[in-house]
């Protein structure tokens, strides 16, 4: 990865007394790395398994996953897709410029 790109990629905070995680978006630059939660209502909470398999989809898109990973990624694809078009057009980027774009502020 160039360093002077910012890049993403899915990630995920652990929840407290609990076996699932807090998905996340995971954005670096200039080897730091900011994690940004989905701009839902409400986190989105998968078993570690589950992810696993949704970074698999997301890397592969093989249409042999099964349908409920594909239907939450099909939840978190249109913010994936608004983050690659923001970190595209930022010139330069800033983690600032990146947050106030994807949660609409």
């Amino acid at each position: 990865m160039n360093i002077n790109i910012a890049d993403f990629k899915l990630s995920f905070d652990k929840v407290a007394n609990s076996s699932l995680v807090s998905l996340k978006l995971r954005v670096s630059h200039n080897k730091t790395r900011k994690r940004f939660a989905f701009p839902f209502k409400e986190p989105i909470l998968v078993s570690k398994e589950n992810l696993d398999k949704l970074i698999k989809y997301h890397q592969t898109q093989n249409q042999r996953t099964a349908e409920d990973i594909r239907v939450l990624y099909a939840k978190v694809q249109p913010s994936l897709e608004k983050a690659q078009s923001i970190i595209y057009n930022l010139n330069p980027f800033s983690f600032e410029k990146f947050k106030n774009q994807f949660y609409g502020e």
